[in-house]
C-alpha cells in the first residue's frame, strides 16, 4: 500500500479519530481504521488453538506515529457499545513502510 493510499484510506469515512498516547508523552488525536470484535465463543476457539486474538485492532499511519512500545503505549476510543475506553497496545500485528496494525 503506498503512502498516498494509506493516507487516503485513513481520511475516508471508514476511519475515525482515536487518541494515541505514547508512553511518557501526551496523547495525540490521529485517524485510524478500527476493527472492534465482541468476545465470543469464536475468540475462545482461537485461544484454544494458540491463535492471538485482539478484541480491538487499529491501523494507523507511520507518518502519525513512528515508534510503538508494546504494553506501554495506549489508545483511547469508543468500544462496541460507544463507551470511551483506554487500553494498552498489546501487540504489533503487522508493520510495513507506511502503516502499523496494532492489537489492543
Amino acid at each position: 500500500m503506498s503512502v498516498y493510499s494509506i493516507d487516503k484510506f485513513l481520511n475516508s469515512k471508514l476511519s475515525e479519530e482515536i487518541t494515541y498516547t505514547p508512553s511518557g508523552s501526551d496523547g495525540v488525536i490521529i485517524r485510524a481504521c478500527v476493527n472492534r470484535r465482541a468476545m465470543s465463543q469464536h475468540s475462545s476457539q482461537h485461544s484454544d488453538r494458540g491463535i492471538n486474538y485482539y478484541p480491538i485492532s487499529v491501523v494507523i499511519s507511520k507518518s502519525d506515529i513512528d515508534t510503538i512500545k508494546e504494553n506501554e503505549d495506549k489508545i483511547t476510543l469508543p468500544d462496541i457499545t460507544g463507551k470511551m475506553i483506554t487500553t494498552r497496545v498489546k501487540k504489533i500485528i503487522m508493520s510495513d513502510t507506511e502503516s502499523w496494525e496494532l492489537g489492543a
